[in-house]
C-alpha cells in the first residue's frame, strides 16, 4: 500500500518536531524517526493496529503520546 501523508498530518508532524526540538533536538529527531518508521510499517502492513474510531481507518500507537491514523482507500 502506498503511504501518503495528508497536509494536516504533515503539518502536525512538523509542529511536534519543532515543539520538542526547542528543548531537545536529539529527542525531536528520535521521535520523528519513530513516527516515520511506524508510518512505513503501517503502509507495508495495513492490517496493523486497531480498527479506527472512524469507519475506513486504522490506528497505530506510534508512541505513548501519538497515534497514527491511516485511511484505507479502495
Amino acid at each position: 500500500m502506498k503511504l501518503v501523508w495528508t497536509t494536516p498530518a504533515l503539518a502536525d508532524r512538523i509542529a511536534i518536531y519543532e515543539h520538542i526540538e526547542a528543548d531537545d533536538p536529539w529527542a525531536a529527531a528520535m521521535l520523528d524517526d519513530q513516527l516515520r518508521v511506524a508510518a512505513e510499517r503501517l503502509g507495508d502492513h495495513s492490517e496493523m493496529g486497531r480498527l479506527g474510531r472512524i469507519a475506513g481507518t486504522r490506528e497505530l500507537i506510534a508512541h505513548p503520546h501519538y497515534i497514527l491514523i491511516c485511511a484505507i482507500d479502495g
